[in-house]
Order: structure tokens, then sequence, then C-alpha cells
């Protein structure tokens, strides 16, 4: 998430959003618009699993608007997204809060417990994730090549450059 900067200028400043360095607040969960709860912004938590996290989050916020999911008081809210930046700056050097990496596994998990029928994420996407997070450090040139099979919720295995791209 270095590279980005998050810029909204469609949004009047009516709804209460600022982004300050990089932080989108006053976000619940890094997602719901705490002084308008009727609106949501998909997708801001980066180094994470994110295709999952983008359902997670689109399916929680459905679950909202259908009243399956009860939002805390704006009080609460704005508390539980204190605590989870004071955590975040413990945790880590950078101001970026909206950074989940280690934190993804809670931070999914919270989202899902809130919700009606949803289980904890597969602990098998959290570990591909970070074994692919290694792999990028260790070799940054193969490690998109590698490919996942996932065997059950919490084994998988990867054929390292298994992926052959033609030439054209």
């Amino acid at each position: 998430m270095q590279g980005y900067t998050y810029r909204y200028p469609f949004l009047h400043e009516s709804c209460g959003i600022k982004v300050v360095n990089k932080n989108v607040q006053p976000l619940y969960k890094h997602l719901i618009n705490i002084e308008h709860p009727s609106m949501c912004i998909i997708g801001i938590p980066g180094d994470t699993v994110v295709f999952y996290m983008f359902d997670l989050q689109v399916r929680f916020f459905l679950q909202l608007m259908k009243g399956y999911v009860t939002l805390p008081s704006k009080a609460e809210m704005l508390a539980d997204t204190d605590q989870d930046i004071r955590a975040h700056r413990k945790e880590s050097q950078s101001t970026h809060t909206h950074v989940m990496h280690l934190r993804s596994e809670k931070y999914l998990n919270s989202l899902a417990s809130m919700m009606r029928g949803e289980s904890p994420v597969p602990p098998v996407l959290l570990k591909i994730y970070f074994e692919s997070f290694a792999r990028r450090c260790e070799d940054f040139t193969a490690f998109r090549k590698d490919k996942y099979k996932i065997i059950n919720e919490k084994v998988f295995v990867r054929e390292p450059g298994a992926a052959k791209y033609p030439s054209k």
C-alpha cells in the first residue's frame, strides 16, 4: 500500500469522511461510515486476502442493509475504531492503519462474527496469503508463477513455477 494515495473527490464534506495520511476516517471496521451508517466504502484495507475480504465486506454490508447485522451505537463504533487504530500503532511502525497483514484473521473474523450464518475465514486462505507474501520476498521474479491447490480448509500444496505463460 506504499504507492497508493486515497482520494475520493466525489464525496461531499457533509458525508463526514476525511482522508488524512492514507487513513480514511471515521470508518467502523474499515468499512462503514460512522457518521452515515448506510454508506460504506468497500476494499480499503490492504495487505490481506483481498478478494475474500471484498466478498466478505459486500456480504456484511448487504446483511446490514437487510437488518441481519446490527451495528453498535455511534459512540461504541468510534471507541472500537479508536481501539483498532491504537492496536495497529502498537503492532506496526506504519501510520497507515488500513494495512492488515498480521491483523487479517482478527479483522475478517470480526466481520464474520457479526453476520448471520457466516463462518470464520478458512485458515487455508490466510496460510496461502502468508506463504505467497514470503515467496514474494524470497523470489520476486518467480513467485507469481506459483500455483496453490487447496486440499481442505487447513491444508494447501504449492507447486513452484507451475504457471506457464505461452510465448507470443
